[in-house]
């Protein structure tokens, strides 16, 4: 068996600028391919862990307590909004423990009410450069101009929202001393001078809190590292109803005003950029390792029927330039699907690839070659 790894290098923020006008087509259509079924979520937290590893068993832990933990709308459908500890895994025992679980808790409570003043259209508090990116994103959506989906601008919206009140309890926001390379949304120091981390994030994007760079759970002087989590927002399009309300006349006016003084920050464009590139990025590893689970599942079918089940070497080699995941292959088996290798995250594809972006043709690809493989067994 072997492993596909990565090699080629390029220019990073020339790859920004080159992009930048050009978001539509890669944001929109990544999204288009997401799996939010709540098996496929969770694969997503699971990415590059054995199987078999504590932290796997620990997030499944996690998900059973969220499927059985539902909070309820008005018309009794299910809202997940949960704090969701990765340390200490369940219940807090030692006082730091307690006290970073109790702070979490404090800023879960503010996290909702942020998302709640959201889903009204309430911006008290949200600083200007923040709220005109938002505003700028959500016109141009509601246009179809879409230049990037207004999401990640809204994740924004209620992190800043949230962080007004947060800092009043004396907690450390977006916080880059403590850890080298990342950067927490949330430091709570503790009596004992040791710290809690906590991070801000839409439910459909739990879990990658193990992605973060730092190693936010491997350190002594961090005891409780925990992610508070709103519900994922949704602003229509499809089968599925907005939940996001409409702007106002007058947040429109603001809005266009923004636009033609081209009045939105930068460096904050940038960031949405690279953090939506990021979402895109693992939703199509979501829908790779789906898929390849599925052809596991059926391998005995391949070498019964004497289907050959592994792609060309080339074809891998592709995949994994544009997706991240290596395949291992059985050289002496033809007949027996690959399994997913090693799976870079986001940072570490920049790392090896720089100026790398988010496309589809790999996903397309490899559901293309999904579907033969299916039919060939059928």
């Amino acid at each position: 068996m072997y492993t596909h790894t990565i090699k080629k290098k390029e220019d990073k923020s020339r790859a920004f600028a080159n992009n930048l006008t050009s978001q539509q087509n890669m944001h929109t259509g990544a999204l288009q391919l997401v799996n939010n079924r709540p098996e496929a979520v969770m694969q997503r937290t699971l990415r590059g862990i054995t199987k078999n590893s504590q932290q796997v068993k620990h997030l499944k832990d996690i998900q059973l307590m969220a499927d059985g933990n539902s909070l309820k709308t008005g018309d009794n459908k299910p809202v997940q909004r949960y704090l969701l500890p990765f340390k200490p895994k369940i219940d807090p025992k030692t006082e730091d423990e307690v006290e970073g679980k109790d702070a979490g808790d404090k800023v879960n409570n503010i996290v909702d009410t942020a998302y709640q003043q959201f889903l009204k259209n309430d911006f008290t508090g949200v600083s200007d450069a923040k709220k005109a990116l938002y505003l700028r994103r959500k016109v141009e959506f509601d246009t179809n101009k879409t230049t990037m989906h207004p999401s990640t601008a809204a994740g924004y919206v209620i992190e800043s929202k949230a962080n007004v009140e947060i800092e009043k309890l004396g907690y450390h926001t977006q916080n880059t001393s403590l850890l080298k390379g990342t950067r927490p949304d949330v430091a709570v120091p503790l009596k004992s001078k040791n710290y809690a981390l906590l991070d801000i994030t839409a439910w459909n994007s739990k879990g990658h809190i193990l992605d973060k760079k730092g190693n936010w759970t491997g350190h002594k002087h961090i005891p409780y590292v925990a992610e508070v989590t709103y519900p994922s927002l949704n602003f229509g399009g499809g089968l599925k109803k907005a939940n996001v309300k409409p702007l106002t006349e007058e947040q429109i006016k603001e809005a266009l005003e923004f636009i033609r003084k081209k009045e939105v920050d930068i460096e904050l464009m940038r960031q949405e950029w690279l953090d939506a590139q990021r979402t895109a990025y693992e939703n199509n590893q979501d829908i790779i390792e789906d898929l390849i689970d599925k052809l596991q599942n059926k391998k005995s079918k391949f070498s019964n029927k004497r289907v050959r089940a592994i792609p060309s070497s080339r074809t891998l080699d592709s995949w994994r330039d544009i997706t991240g995941v290596s395949f291992l292959v059985d050289d002496d088996n033809p007949f027996t699907p690959p399994e997913t290798g090693i799976k870079l995250t986001y940072d570490e594809m920049l790392e090896e690839k720089e100026g790398f972006i988010v496309k589809n043709d790999g996903v397309i690809s490899i559901q293309s070659w999904y579907q033969k493989l299916i039919e060939a067994i059928n």
